[in-house]
């Protein structure tokens, strides 16, 4: 979009150019001129014939009143090979042939030097300073003498100049806004000849460069002008007016408005500006700085850079800044007096503002880091003029910064011409260009989408390993005033603000463990974050972990670092990728990988160190990386880490910090580093903690708070736990003398020894209990929720160490007799008196000393936002890390071995860790074992009949879980419901939920397993293939139950592959710290199953025995019913040498007596445990057994409606009590909660609401009001009507909507049309008007009304004969249509609807089949239903897994690719992350070069079942699981036959098909040629179609006419169905973002108006519509038979009565089949003129029967339409 010139505001902010749609504009350019001048004239080159572009006088006028005649506006003309700009200060350097007209900087400063108050300027070669000239060009000397100073030459300008031309005659004096001449006298000097012809063309025309030229050069760019006005009378500008300050503020403010109306506030800004409109953008960055945030404030952050064009910056030692801002405005307005005070005034040069602007300027360069790029002027070379030289020597030794960064520039032009340019390929004109296009080259790659090529080389590149999380124990809270002393220091503000040499160094925070770096650099980190994210800044994090000190035999991740920087800062560095793509490919093509030791030498040996001359940087305006090093790692590493990170700084604008151990060693060998011992300067801080929280009062307080503080020694984690003792102990009466006492023994600030001396208070039974608690948190393979460690300690068995010298290894394998959950308090650790979680903490604190603590699950908690967690879900992490470190080092546990005799004090740590992981193994086992899962994998297919599993513990004999073919499991997604041994996803998730550490147990299993060096060596076979096979597999089905698979490949997958699918977790910032503990624990077993091992062998061999004996059930019993039913004895494997130990004396006893009782507690209910659980479930179970999730994860607002019972489906707990929580009348209400979901919408169709700005809203059911608001913001209606029954429960959650002007909140229901009616008045819609049409007129679409609803309902409601309530309301919206009801009323009116995602199926089908009457309404009554968002899209179209409602894949393909050239064609895109299945599988074969050109396929979707299943038996046939003597292989051998029977049927419809499509195509092509032969060829195709048809059988002729009627729709243009039609593709919604989370589809419905026929409704017309409703039904009743069959069926003659008036029926050219009989063209096959037609002829035929008539008629026949669906009659034989 461009205005035109005329169209240029004057004054004020003018869009003068924006790209079209779909650019989106990169930065915006705004053209700022300067005093005096204009947005036109002062960019504009004014034509002239094969003359040079001339510029108005640059000096003030004579002392005899005249205008100066003026000079030229360029110096020469430079042939193609000179250089006419240096990216220097220099003045430019011409060749002598063509007059060198410039000076260097070193002689014009060597002059400036000789004398600070003179300057001696003389032609000729003398003086250092001399200009040389042609010997035609005679010297005029000028000197500038002692008693003549540059100032009063500027006041009074030399007579020596030519004389001037006599004065104009001057009009009276009137006040004007001054506008500078449009044609500038030339300047006396010869024209050069080398200007070509082509450039002498363009300069002999006018060129406004910003719409000339500038959208050719930058067209993803908007460009603005800026004017303001200098009123000038009488040769002097006119008081009082605003000066150039004042015009700032004016320009600041208008530009924050209309980015902030207009959009994008966000986007960048380029600032132009010319003269003294630099001292303008200056004066507006100042201005912003002030603002603390809001749209003023965005202007600065938004600003990427600044380009002047001759602005001054900088006095100079022979001129001040004011008088070079004076010269300045005296060049851009020659018509005023220079000694006019007025014009000091206007231009700001006698103000301090200008000064302050300046050192402004440089502070927010220096700090925000946009561009800056500095174009100077060039010297006059005249003699005539030695004034004027000076006056341009001034100017332009002024517009130099002085900072190398702006690589100023040189433009052959002078002061008031510098901004014009006549070509586009003027030198000036392009030096500009080449720099806007590289600012936004570099906006650009800060918004690079990754291809493909680079999305696999970051997947290679990231590190597999998580970071550790940036968070600090939460006991450490810093108090008021911690830390505050890093901010002050000035080696932090030169490394914070870049000042001085600090800029290039590294913040090195350093000190001894437990002092506060972590807290520091979290404070550090959220403060700058503060500060400098709106200014557009970027965060990296990274963590370190090298060889530790303390802990033998932990390499940790030493590439780590440098694969994670790396990482990120290949989405920030345009140059980084580059390399890494170049690096990635090479070895792709080589067969090798990115290694750690590629990924470390790339990053030492390439990039921190670059070329010479070039600087590592990113298109960010400041980036921030923060390293964090493990305190126990090596020196060695941290000394290399270090030193890298500060060549990393030295050579790029990165701000570096890196927080490591103290390290005394290491000072002194790095140079580049800002060292900030953290211990050593927190002295103040810890006194300041010790006296504000210990609570002694005696006197002499002071000295015991002096001598804490001394002894922590800076370590504030030491002080902490110090002072919480001594209160504890005061608390207990603890004297003064007991408390010095206590301070004697605690070892000095070392905090190792202070953990030992803490465990020597405990005893002997509490060192065994503590060492079973530190043995799970120490050895887990995540850190474990509260609930999870209660029930792991009560499993472990209390005397592990006796029980490995008694059996060894194998006590991992000895399960033993199955135990109930009642029975395990009494048998396992019977100290532990605890029964709360409660309880348990307070044991756990006890145990522990205070080294455990609890932490939040949800990390929204942990923020504080939402409410308190429920005791048990936290999980336990110790309080510091230097307390993990100091028990993997054996240390913390030696204390605890401490007089237990079964724990040598010789015990290798090894051996310690595997006997520990060989109780953690049995403890799973155990649990696994238990009684309370018997029904679990086997036992629920044994006793089937008898006591099916219900984890609701009800007493029934049948499961109350809805089964995955159940009507409760419809709504369930396809992978939702995978069965492995009976039991769903939904059912494994809701089990493993209920039950504390069953999930744990499950899937850790083989992490403890493998983690012994014995077992993740060598393996023991034979008992681990015992206990997995023990009672039936009893195990082994249990666990691949839970599992979800029984297939090995799948197990081995699910734990050995984790790092193909984690790998990207440590970039994504968003990550929760659940995911984070999840994938370090996957990624632990992945590790342990590295074919490095030799485990990962042996345990796939002893899975696959396992799964291929307990998938034969019969073998089982024969074989192994008497192992299975005996209680497990393990037997050692060879060649593991273990030793063997007797069987305990008295199992044999208990084998027999529990053998002759098992059964019998079998046929019993399920436990007391299981029937609380069902108390808690039993209400809400029918429904939330569909749901994957109910409880909300993350989601304030849903946490909110969850928390207070909103829905139906929450109940009360509690005796006597199962009514909900909730007060609001609609308890099935789907509520959305996700404003990211409601933004993506807003963003992916906001282009078709534009119409509605300013409209009425009418909001019905707004709910919490999210979508409401989004609709708000962005339509910013004149009147919002939110019709919501639930008034008072929704209220709070709607009052900053109900704040704004014209919002209503009204308590009516806007489904009941009674209650809407009452709303649809003036009273409410007072800008409405009721618009009634007839027949014959054309309803007109109303965009100042908008309808939204919200349908979302779960359970549904049903209500009579409709499957829900939300059907009946879309049913009657549609129904509203035509006869101009309800809302249409006042016009054709858009309706956004939200409704649950399976009531769009009758609305939008997605094949000819599910065509019925209320899809056939949409599409006569609508423009367009179009399914904006949605859930579950099936990638082929149908629904509901039933293959009558398929239709062939390659027509979905065909649809899908006209459905995107649309989105194409309208601009519209998929919000990222949010694609459908459908579109990603296209959009893969599209670029596999898979897909055919033929919407024609060649195979039949139905064939892929036969095919899978012969692909998986020839899979096993070839492992060898059967021969040909198996029934497999008979089994295999009929798929194949049956397949190659459908396959010769398919073939026989596919040539039937392509006669068909023939035959059309060449009837359409004679009809527009008019070849009668060709006519002739296509009547013979019909004729032979016709003969096809009627000899294929009833099944085969059903798959015909389903094909065939499929391509006929879509073939059409425009397709028939709506769901063809749709103009964008549904984006995909997720459960979560609604509460409960039951996705919602959005429908976009846009009303048309409708044929007249359809209209005619009601008592007094000709029933047109009422009796086509009627016709309709009866016809899409029997939607597979011909339009004629139909007819004659329903009335008989009505088809041959009817049909003659109906020609688009036989005519191809309108899609009509021109055959009768069984190839005839069908019901659903009907387009919108095809059924006006049978409408009209209905009316027309003689023998119609009245519309009393036919209602009755039509309530007596049966209702077909439902038969046909329900069974597949009349077409629907496409079964497999």
């Amino acid at each position: 979009m461009k205005v035109r010139e005329d169209a240029i505001k004057p004054t004020g902010l003018t869009l003068i150019y924006e790209p079209d749609r779909p650019i989106d504009p990169v930065v915006d350019i705004i053209l700022v001129h300067g005093v005096g001048g204009h947005p036109v004239r002062s960019w504009k080159c004014v034509g002239h014939d094969n003359t040079t572009p001339t510029t108005p006088k640059l000096t003030s006028v004579a002392t005899t009143g005249l205008p100066n005649p003026g000079i030229k506006r360029r110096l020469t003309k430079l042939p193609p090979d000179a250089a006419a700009l240096r990216r220097s200060n220099s003045e430019p350097l011409l060749r002598k042939d063509q007059r060198s007209l410039s000076r260097s900087r070193t002689n014009l400063w060597k002059n400036a030097a000789k004398s600070s108050s003179r300057l001696n300027l003389k032609a000729g070669s003398g003086g250092g300073g001399g200009i040389e000239h042609s010997q035609t060009a005679p010297p005029q000397p000028a000197t500038l003498t002692r008693s003549k100073s540059v100032r009063s030459l500027l006041r009074k300008p030399s007579t020596k100049a030519s004389q001037p031309p006599p004065p104009p005659q001057h009009p009276p004096k009137l006040t004007i806004p001054f506008q500078p001449p449009s044609k500038p006298t030339p300047w006396p000097l010869p024209v050069p000849t080398s200007t070509s012809p082509l450039e002498q063309q363009s300069h002999s025309q006018d060129a406004y460069w910003p719409l000339d030229f500038l959208p050719h050069s930058c067209p993803n760019a908007r460009v603005f002008t800026w004017g303001y006005q200098a009123l000038v009378s009488d040769r002097g500008p006119r008081r009082p007016q605003g000066d150039i300050f004042a015009h700032a503020g004016e320009l600041l403010v208008e530009l924050a408005s209309f980015r902030a109306r207009m959009g994008g506030g966000k986007r960048q800004i380029v600032w132009v500006a010319h003269s003294t409109g630099g001292v303008v953008v200056k004066e507006v960055l100042r201005q912003a700085e002030v603002e603390r945030d809001g749209p003023l404030k965005e202007v600065l952050l938004s600003t990427a850079a600044v380009v002047f064009l001759a602005s001054p910056h900088r006095g100079t030692e022979i001129c001040s800044l004011g008088d070079a801002i004076k010269s300045m405005a005296c060049a851009t307005m020659p018509a005023v007096d220079p000694e006019d005070p007025a014009l000091v005034e206007l231009c700001g040069a006698a103000s301090g503002d200008a000064e302050l602007g300046r050192q402004a300027f440089v502070r927010l360069w220096n700090g925000y880091n946009f561009r800056v790029k500095t174009f100077q002027e060039s010297v006059i070379p005249s003699y005539h003029h030695p004034e004027l030289r000076a006056e341009t020597t001034i100017r332009r030794m002024a517009s130099f910064l002085g900072d190398p960064r702006e690589g100023a520039e040189t433009i052959c032009a002078l002061h008031d011409d510098i901004g014009r340019f006549g070509s586009s390929e003027d030198q000036g004109y392009q030096a500009l260009i080449k720099t806007l296009t590289l600012f936004i080259a570099n906006e650009e790659a800060r918004h690079h989408v990754l291809t493909s090529k680079e999305q696999g080389c970051l997947t290679a590149l990231r590190t597999p390993l998580p970071p550790l999380p940036l968070t600090t124990p939460s006991s450490a809270t810093p108090y008021p005033g911690t830390h505050l002393w890093l901010y002050s220091l000035p080696d932090f503000q030169a490394w914070h603000y870049r000042t001085g040499s600090a800029a290039h160094k590294v913040l090195w925070i350093r000190g001894e463990s437990g002092c506060g770096k972590s807290l520091l650099l979290r404070s550090l980190k959220k403060r700058l974050e503060r500060q400098w994210t709106p200014a557009g800044a970027v965060f990296i994090f990274a963590t370190a972990d090298g060889p530790s000190v303390y802990i033998p035999n932990h390499e940790g991740d030493p590439a780590g670092v440098y694969r994670s920087l790396l990482a990120q800062l290949f989405l920030l560095d345009p140059g980084l990728r580059e390399k890494l793509l170049a690096l990635h490919e090479r070895l792709r093509s080589e067969g090798e990988t990115f290694t750690d030791e590629r990924a470390v030498s790339f990053f030492a040996d390439e990039y921190i160190h670059p070329k010479p001359g070039q600087r590592i940087s990113t298109p960010a305006r400041r980036t921030f990386i923060f390293v964090q090093i493990a305190d126990d790692a090596c020196p060695g590493y941290v000394h290399e880490v270090v030193h890298r990170l500060a060549q990393l700084a030295a050579n790029s604008d990165f701000s570096v910090c890196v927080v490591s151990g103290y390290n005394p060693q290491l000072l002194g060998e790095e140079e580049n580093v800002i060292s900030v011992p953290v211990h050593l300067r927190n002295a103040d801080d810890v006194m300041r903690y010790v006296d504000l929280n210990l609570i002694a009062e005696w006197e002499g307080r002071d000295k015991t708070v002096r001598r804490v503080a001394g002894k922590a020694g800076g370590v504030f984690l030491w002080a902490e736990i110090v002072v919480n003792i001594l209160n504890a102990a005061i608390m207990e009466g603890a004297t003064r003398e007991m408390v010095e006492y206590t301070l004697d023994e605690v070892p000095s600030g070392d905090l190792h020894g202070l953990y030992e001396w803490m465990l020597s208070t405990l005893n002997d039974r509490e060192r065994a209990e503590a060492m079973v608690l530190f043995q799970w948190v120490m050895f887990a393979a995540e850190s474990m929720r509260l609930n999870d460690l209660f029930m792991a300690v009560r499993l472990t068995e209390p005397d592990v160490f006796g029980m490995y010298r008694r059996m060894g290894p194998r006590m991992a394998l000895d399960v033993g007799l199955p135990i109930s959950l009642r029975e395990l308090r009494r048998l396992r650790n019977s100290e532990i008196q605890s029964d709360t979680p409660g309880q348990f903490h307070a044991w756990l604190r006890a145990r522990s000393i205070g080294l455990l603590e609890l932490r939040p699950e949800s990390p929204s908690i942990r923020r504080g936002t939402t409410p308190h967690e429920p005791l048990g879900l936290q999980r336990v992490w110790p309080i510091h890390a230097t307390v993990r470190t100091f028990f993997l080092s054996g240390c913390g546990f030696a204390c605890l071995a401490k007089g237990n005799q079964n724990i040598s004090a010789s015990l290798p740590l090894a051996e310690f860790v595997d006997i520990t992981h060989y109780a953690l193994l049995r403890a799973c086992l155990t649990y696994l074992n238990l009684r309370d899962f018997e029904a679990i994998g086997h036992g629920a297919r044994r006793r089937r009949k008898a006591t099916a599993f219900s984890p609701t513990g009800t007493d029934s004999h049948t499961s109350s879980l809805p089964s995955p073919t159940s009507p409760q499991a419809s709504y369930s997604s396809d992978n939702n419901w995978t069965k492995a041994n009976g039991l769903s996803t939904t059912q494994r998730d809701l089990l493993m939920a209920s039950y504390s550490f069953l999930r744990y147990a499950v899937t850790r299993l083989l992490y403890h397993l493998l983690s012994p060096g014995p077992f993740r060596y060598f393996l023991p076979q034979a008992p681990l293939f015992t206990a997995l096979a023990a009672r039936r597999f009893r195990l082994w089905k249990r666990w691949t139950s839970l599992l979800g698979t029984e297939e090995v490949e799948a197990i081995l997958a699910r734990f050995a592959g984790t790092s193909t699918h984690t790998s990207g977790v440590s970039i994504h910032k968003n990550v929760s710290m659940t995911t984070l503990i999840e994938t370090e624990a996957d990624l632990a077993t992945a590790r342990l199953l590295s074919p490095v091992y030799g485990a990962r062998f042996r345990l796939e061999r002893v899975l696959r025995k396992v799964a291929q004996l307990a998938a034969s059930e019969s073998y089982a019993a024969k074989r192994w019913g008497s192992i299975m039913e005996e209680p497990l004895t393990p037997v050692v494997a060879s060649p593991v040498v273990l030793p063997v130990i007797p069987q305990p004396v008295g199992v044999e006893e208990h084998h027999q007596s529990w053998d002759e009782g098992v059964y019998h507690q079998q046929l019993q209910p399920a436990s007391r445990a299981l029937r609380a659980v069902a108390h808690s479930q039993r209400a809400t179970l029918a429904a939330a057994s569909k749901l994957p999730n109910i409880r909300p994860e993350g989601n304030e607002i849903a946490q909110v409606l969850y928390d207070t019972g909103a829905w139906a489906g929450i109940s009360r707990t509690g005796k006597g009590s199962r009514k909900r929580k909730g007060t609001n009348q609609d308890r099935h209400r789907v509520n959305i909660v996700s404003q990211d979901l409601c933004d993506d919408v807003i963003k992916y169709i906001g282009k078709t609401l534009e119409r509605h700005r300013g409209c009425d809203l009418i909001d019905i059911f707004p709910g919490i009001g999210i979508w409401s608001k989004t609709l708000s913001d962005v339509l910013s209606p004149r009147s919002h009507l939110l019709l919501e029954p639930d008034v008072d429960f929704y209220r709070p959650f709607l009052r900053p909507l109900l704040e704004r002007p014209g919002t209503k909140l009204l308590p009516e229901s806007g489904i009941v049309w009674e209650q809407l009616s009452q709303v649809l008045n003036p009273t409410h819609l007072p800008h409405q008007t009721e618009r009634r049409y007839t027949p014959q007129e054309t309803p007109e679409r109303n965009d100042t009304l908008l309808v939204t609803l919200n349908l979302g309902m779960f359970p549904q409601r049903r209500f009579r004969n409709f499957e829900s309530l939300a059907s009946l309301v879309i049913y009657q919206l549609l129904s509203s249509i035509r006869p101009g009801a309800l809302f249409q009323k006042y016009g054709l009116v858009r309706m956004l609807i939200w409704a649950e995602n399976g009531e769009k199926d009758p609305l939008l089908p997605r094949t000819a089949q599910r065509r019925r009457k209320l899809a056939l309404d949409a599409e006569l009554s609508t423009d367009y239903v179009c399914e904006i968002a949605g859930w579950g899209i099936d990638k082929t179209g149908w629904s509901r897994g039933s293959s009558w409602y398929r239709r062939e894949q390659s027509i979905d393909l065909e649809s899908i690719r006209l459905a995107l050239a649309r989105m194409r064609e309208g601009g519209f895109s998929l919000p990222p992350g949010r694609e459908p299945d459908h579109v990603l599988d296209y959009l893969a074969r599209e670029k596999a070069g898979t897909l055919s050109k033929d919407p024609m396929g060649t195979t039949y979707v139905s064939q892929k079942s036969y095919r899978a299943e012969i692909e998986e038996l020839q899979a096993a046939m070839e492992r060898g699981e059967f021969t040909k003597k198996d029934p497999e292989f008979k089994k295999l051998q009929m798929k194949q036959i049956m397949l190659r029977g459908r396959q010769k049927r398919w073939n026989r419809v596919l040539e039937a098909v392509q006669v068909y499509i023939a035959a059309m195509d060449k009837w359409r092509k004679a009809a527009e040629t008019g070849d009668a032969a060709l006519r002739a060829e296509a009547e013979k195709l019909f004729e032979e179609w016709s003969s096809r048809v009627p000899s294929f059988d009833n099944s085969l002729s059903s798959e015909l006419g389903v094909y065939r009627d499929n391509l006929h729709v879509v073939r059409q243009d425009p397709p028939v169905m709506n769901w063809d039609r749709r103009f964008v593709e549904p984006m995909t919604v997720q459960p979560e973002e609604f509460f409960p989370p039951v996705p919602l589809c959005l429908l976009d419905v846009q009303p048309k108006a409708a044929a007249p026929v359809f209209r005619d409704m009601g008592p007094g017309s000709t029933r047109g519509g009422d009796i086509f409703d009627l016709v309709a039904r009866h016809l899409i009743g029997r939607h597979a038979d011909g339009v004629q069959r139909s007819l004659n069926l329903m009335l008989p003659g009505a088809g041959d009565g009817v049909l003659p008036h109906c020609p688009s029926l036989t005519d191809p050219l309108k899609w009509g089949v021109p055959v009768t009989g069984p190839g005839a063209i069908t019901a659903r096959c009907l387009n919108e003129q095809q059924l006006v037609e049978i409408a009209e002829g209905w009316l027309k035929w003689p023998f119609r029967p009245e519309y009393g008539e036919l209602v009755s008629k039509s309530m007596m026949e049966d209702n077909t339409e439902e038969t046909d669906e329900v069974m597949g009659n009349q077409g629907g034989g496409g079964a497999e």
